[in-house]
């Protein structure tokens, strides 16, 4: 039955699923989308919280010495500030098909509903959440777009200042490290520092392959499929693992921790060892694991639902192959000054009302709003008593991505890729150049801009060099303001206290360097 023409792809004018061509695999269904009342007092409210955000000084905004210029073109500051050496093409290079164009996806990276496979009321509904949570009334997806521009921008100008190419959060998915740094101490100490998350991943893989129940278990396979076999189970549970779980927390490395122990579970038959995260996540990841194990199959793309579990499956895929045809965006928190900037990150705490019905606050929201509320408290799971420590919920990103459904990821995809193509890192729209090293880097970038975090994680963008020894100290004499305290330790740009915060801590105190994102 042909679609309705008000319902066919906005963007395509198609009706929905005819855009993504992949061969062998079927999108899930379009779904019938219920309309949404949401309060415009509250959405007209969230987008003055927006405007301010990226308004020129605003905490979205892209500081003094940052900024694009005003006229110029997104692909003439991408090439000032150097993209093609930060964000190397290598889809382009391994000549990685288009998404619209017939090809065969990879067994790891599922393929998931992009923006133009929506039907137009799921376009609609997605547009309509953006609206709600600050994005420009008139055109959602544009200033999405725009705030996607922005944030890249500030990530390239930050790494010409650092005088570096690539940092930690943007390696996160693997690469080759570019920066050339005429010092051969300084050098290994910058690539040990922006592949550690990758180098730990791969460790994991390691880890995973050599144990001789896995191998025992798996004799009877070919080397190439046991070795994938092994690395898509290892991806599988670092994904499953992921939620509320650290990356990385001082030596160690929890999130993978908690992967390998739920793998090692499932391969020895038993249950699973609690080290971080969510106890079903961790139950999930072993359960997969033995599926998979089971069936001798490293095929993933039937493990989580694209629909309800749009980061968790994109996060999976990126792991597999940063540079698939169906590399598609992982939207999460950690992308919240994209996505919904000025909007804070810290969790909604949870109370009841003077009728006993439970509600979230948000720190954005008036305090007038808690009259008559009593905090709920967490109790533990184990003996039911009371803990002392209330009990919270979604922050504002999460809530805007849990109220979009898969719809705004799939915007958000979108908006990403549209923005790699006018800054020149990308072949075009319809390819998915790029869009997870421009993810990571934004994840690192935001760390230096959040409110709740105490200093600016300049260790999501570890700078080597030795500033002070080349003079930096006596040509900015105004940065021992910035550094207080910390001002002769050989600090960079990057590594100040968050303006956004009144505490000055040490970012290097008690943390072995560097930190990933997620601490």
């Amino acid at each position: 039955m042909a679609a309705k023409p008000d319902d066919r792809n906005p963007l395509t004018g198609q009706p929905a699923n005819s855009y993504t061509q992949a061969i062998g695999r079927e999108l899930p269904r379009p779904t019938n989308v219920q309309p949404k009342q949401f309060d415009p007092k509250e959405g007209s409210r969230l987008r003055g919280l927006h405007r301010e955000a990226v308004a020129p000084g605003g905490s979205a905004d892209a500081e003094l010495g940052y900024r694009k210029p005003t006229g110029m073109a997104d692909e003439h500051f991408s090439w000032l500030m150097g993209g093609h050496r930060m964000f190397p093409n290598t889809a382009a290079e391994r000549g990685t098909p288009a998404i619209n164009v017939p090809h065969t996806p990879d067994p790891q990276v599922t393929v998931q509903r992009r923006a133009e496979d929506l039907s137009g009321k799921e376009y609609r509904h997605g547009e309509e959440v953006l609206r709600h949570f600050g994005h420009d009334a008139r055109n959602p997806t544009r200033s999405l777009r725009q705030t996607q521009s922005l944030a890249l921008n500030r990530v390239m100008a930050e790494h010409t200042q650092a005088g570096v190419n690539e940092s930690a959060s943007q390696m996160f998915y693997g690469g080759t490290p570019t920066t050339h740094i005429p010092d051969p101490v300084l050098q290994k100490t910058h690539n040990e520092g922006v592949m550690a998350a990758y180098g730990r991943l791969e460790q994991a893989h390691d880890n995973v392959l050599n144990h001789p129940q896995f191998q025992a278990t798996t004799a009877h396979l070919d080397e190439g499929t046991r070795t994938a076999l092994g690395k898509a189970v290892t991806n599988q549970a670092v994904a499953d693992t992921s939620p509320n779980s650290k990356w990385r927390q001082g030596e160690r490395w929890p999130n993978i921790e908690q992967a390998e122990e739920s793998v090692a579970a499932a391969v020895e038959g038993r249950g699973a060892r609690f080290i971080a995260g969510r106890a079903q996540n961790i139950d999930k990841a072993r359960e997969r694991t033995a599926s998979a194990l089971a069936a001798g199959d490293p095929s993933t793309h039937h493990y989580g639902n694209p629909k309800e579990a749009a980061k968790t499956v994109a996060f999976r895929g990126a792991l597999a192959d940063k540079d698939a045809a169906d590399a598609y965006k992982v939207s999460d928190i950690h992308e919240a000054s994209v996505i919904a900037p000025g909007l804070p990150t810290a969790k909604s705490k949870r109370y009841r009302d003077s009728s006993g019905q439970p509600f979230n606050h948000y720190p954005d929201q008036s305090a007038a709003a808690l009259r008559g509320a009593t905090p709920i408290m967490k109790t533990n799971k184990q003996t039911g008593a009371p803990s002392g420590v209330q009990d919270t919920h979604y922050s504002r990103p999460e809530q805007m991505l849990s109220e979009g459904k898969s719809y705004v990821h799939a915007l958000n995809d979108r908006a990403t890729r549209e923005v790699a193509a006018s800054h020149g890192i990308s072949r075009g729209v319809n390819f998915a150049d790029n869009v997870h090293s421009i993810q990571a880097a934004a994840w690192g970038s935001q760390q230096m801009r959040r409110a709740d975090v105490h200093v600016s994680h300049a260790d999501q963008y570890p700078v080597v060099r030795d500033w002070a020894s080349e003079g930096a100290q006596s040509l900015h004499p105004s940065w021992s303001g910035r550094f207080g305290e910390h001002a002769g330790m050989n600090m960079g740009v990057q590594f100040r206290a968050n303006p956004n915060t009144k505490t000055n801590v040490n970012p290097t105190k008690g943390r072995p360097y560097p930190v990933m994102p997620g601490e």
